[in-house]
């Protein structure tokens, strides 16, 4: 005579379903909240820095000011701002610059 295990499905009527249920989503919040919260200490405090040219961007005006400043005062950012070197950004001033003076008009 062969004995078969009979399978019995979790009736959601019963009182153990219940309580099986409120342990296992208590253990999914608190995994969850350690997670988060590991993470959130585990993270470096972000640094952020405004060059001295950029505070005064705002009220100054971005190429009369800050252009100037840069090639005056910061080379590796004037580089980084215009992909050239200042004696570059010189040489092409004078080969374009006459394009873009400003030229009076009058008309009457």
């Amino acid at each position: 005579m062969d004995v078969v295990p009979e399978f019995t499905a979790v009736n959601p009527d019963d009182e153990d379903f219940f309580i099986l249920l409120l342990y296992w989503m208590s253990f999914s919040a608190a995994c969850l909240a350690y997670n988060v919260l590991k993470t959130y200490k585990d993270r470096k405090p972000r640094r952020w820095w405004v060059r001295a040219i950029y505070e005064n961007r705002a009220t100054q005006g971005d190429f009369h000011n800050l252009v100037q400043e840069m090639r005056l005062k910061d080379t590796e950012m004037f580089f980084i701002y215009t992909r050239m070197t200042t004696e570059q950004f010189d040489e092409l001033l004078h080969f374009v610059g006459h394009f873009y003076q400003i030229i009076d008009y009058y008309y009457r």
